[in-house]
């Protein structure tokens, strides 16, 4: 999500790349350092070294018309920010994901709720019980719009052996809810190309 280390040109690069290879869907994190530690510390400093300019975003979501747009929120603050982003940009954004962090911020995912088709929700790292707490608040407000859990390994990269596909047909079965990978396997790993479908199956 961040391979452009913060460089405007190299990311633009990077979509045009993802365009021409028949590439259909692009998710951006939308970074606010504030939402990952104080001034001055070394998650800010991070943070603030990867941040993009929200005018660049809009005007990579506006030359790109065909392609639909996800962007990862990890608070109040950058799902303000995606919102007036797709407001500006009449309605382009199709949905938002939300980092672990984010996942049990039952207020967060409803203030999402209301402008986006698409949220995704990250149980990576989440316990069952939480997982249960999720998809309960969840069903019992019945969104309309289409919600998906999202399991995966965070560490980059992933050891194939961590990925533990067996799991999230578990998770599938106990819960009867939508889900799907987010993989952070080696892109050059030929199972980097194999596992959208042995995860669809």
């Amino acid at each position: 999500a961040n391979v452009h280390e913060g460089s405007e040109n190299y990311l633009k690069e990077l979509v045009e790349k993802a365009k021409k290879s028949g590439l259909e869907n692009i998710k951006f994190q939308y970074i606010i350092p504030g939402e990952f530690g104080k001034p001055k510390s070394a998650s800010y400093i991070e943070f603030d070294r990867l941040k993009i300019k929200n005018n660049v975003f809009l005007e990579i979501i506006e030359q790109y018309s065909d392609i639909k747009f996800y962007f990862d929120v990890f608070g109040q603050e950058s799902l303000n920010k995606v919102i007036s982003l797709n407001q500006k940009s009449k309605n382009k954004i199709d949905g938002v994901k939300f980092h672990t962090t984010s996942s049990m911020d039952f207020t967060l995912i409803e203030n999402a709720a209301k402008y986006f088709n698409k949220i995704i929700v990250s149980i990576s790292g989440l316990l069952f019980s939480e997982i249960a707490q999720l998809v309960d608040f969840l069903k019992l407000n019945n969104f309309k719009n289409e919600v998906i859990l999202s399991y995966g390994v965070q560490n980059y990269p992933t050891d194939i052996e961590d990925v533990k596909l067996m799991k999230l047909l578990s998770i599938k079965n106990i819960f009867n809810y939508k889900i799907c990978i987010s993989d952070h396997l080696p892109g050059g790993d030929d199972l980097s190309k194999d596992i959208i479908y042995y995860a669809s199956l």
